[in-house]
This record gives C-alpha cells, sequence and structure tokens, in this order.
C-alpha cells in the first residue's frame, strides 16, 4: 500500500502486518459499508408506503442532442479543482476526443470497460485522527483519463 501512495499522503494503521492484509482490511470494511448504504436504500419507502420514486416521475430519453466543445469544456471548469495540472494543460488536445467519449457514451448508453477502472486510496479523515480505526478513512478516487 505505501508504494501506491505519495509519501507525503500515508497515514496507513500500523498495526496491519502486511500490505496484502491492508487491503483486505480496507476492502472488507468499506464494502460492508456499502451494502449497509446499500440495504437502507432498498427498505426505505415513504411514510404514505409508495415508493421513493414514483415509476411515473422516471423519464425516458427519446431525443439526443450532442454536447459541444465548449459545453464540456465548461463542465469541465466547474470542476477545475479537482483536475490536474496536465489536464489543465493539455485541454485544448483532449477537449475534442472527450467531447466524443462523452457523447457516444450518452447516445449509446454503455461507457468504455477502459474508463470503468480507478485507483482507489483510502485516505485518513483528520491527522490528528487514530489511523488503527478503519472509519477514520475516506475513500479518493483516481479516474481513468
Amino acid at each position: 500500500m505505501n508504494k501506491v501512495l505519495p509519501k507525503s499522503q500515508i497515514v496507513l494503521p500500523n498495526n496491519i502486518n502486511s500490505d496484502i492484509n491492508m487491503a483486505h482490511c480496507f476492502n472488507t470494511f468499506f464494502c460492508q459499508n456499502i451494502l449497509n448504504i446499500h440495504s437502507r436504500f432498498h427498505s426505505s419507502t415513504l411514510s404514505q408506503g409508495k415508493p421513493l420514486v414514483e415509476k411515473s416521475s422516471i423519464s425516458i430519453v427519446d431525443t439526443f442532442e450532442p454536447f459541444t466543445e465548449t459545453d464540456i469544456r465548461q463542465l469541465l471548469k466547474m470542476f477545475s479543482v479537482q483536475l490536474t495540472l496536465f489536464v489543465k494543460d493539455s485541454l485544448d488536445v483532449l477537449i475534442s476526443p472527450n467531447t466524443n467519449i462523452v457523447n457516444k457514451s450518452l447516445y449509446l448508453g454503455v461507457l468504455p470497460r477502459s474508463m470503468k477502472a480507478a485507483l482507489v486510496k483510502p485516505l485518513i479523515k483528520n491527522h490528528t485522527m487514530d489511523c488503527n480505526i478503519l472509519n477514520n478513512y475516506r475513500l479518493a478516487t483516481n479516474l481513468s483519463v
């Protein structure tokens, strides 16, 4: 695990004896959290016993207007804090292929498998917290570009 995280950000439990065990512990912990959240959604209903989303409120898209490069550029500017320096500096080159990917994915309703991969890193919420308590961590995800 320490090989994956930059040295300045490494704060990991020191009571787990190997990287493999640590990865397994984090995986088990966060998967259980996801299952707990997921189970709450399935059992949630409104006080009248109706589902949270009425079937009639779900709309089907029957027309599609592709995004322009300007649209995608504006969307990316909204997330400029999260963009890496590389992406910011390469935006003029990346904008056309990314606009194409967005439009094709929305049109076909499919996201390429290669774009579903991500590097997930546990980050301690606050450096003053006990690093041996997994609940003191959050997941940070670096999506593929």
